[in-house]
């Protein structure tokens, strides 16, 4: 898709009124260019970032708590942090660290503030690719 600048120029690079409203409005949101989804693992990582994101979203509409987040210890049944551990882990193991800080101080910090930094974290290492020796150190 051609995007053009203010003289009416076609451009090379840019992003588009609509695609940028969409990141705009859903910053956390995974997008791709159509033409890089034929790149098989770059495709899988879209797939599951898409995935990812919608359970991110489902455990703030269904359970926007710090226990939501990281398990109390009363209660150890789903919780979002331990359920994706692994997946983190074969991603950015750096992003897996600095999270795992971060839900240390869930009962200190606001939930607005704790969850908004997660899910930056969160979608930010798994944009990064798995790679081979990641999921073998995982295993």
């Amino acid at each position: 898709m051609r995007v053009h600048d203010e003289h009416g120029m076609a451009e090379r690079t840019g992003t588009g009124i609509f695609p940028r409203e969409v990141m705009n409005r859903f910053p956390l949101l995974p997008l791709e260019e159509e033409g890089r989804l034929n790149d098989l693992p770059l495709r899988e990582s879209f797939i599951e970032r898409v995935f990812a994101y919608y359970r991110w979203t489902k455990l703030l509409d269904e359970e926007p708590t710090p226990g939501g987040l990281v398990p109390v210890p009363a209660v150890r049944a789903g919780k979002f942090h331990l359920a994706h551990k692994l997946t983190l882990m074969a991603h950015c193991p750096k992003h897996y660290t600095d999270m795992g800080r971060l839900v240390a101080q869930a009962g200190s910090l606001p939930w607005e503030e704790l969850a908004a930094t997660y899910g930056r974290l969160f979608m930010e290492g798994l944009a990064l690719l798995g790679t081979r020796g990641k999921h073998v150190n995982v295993l």
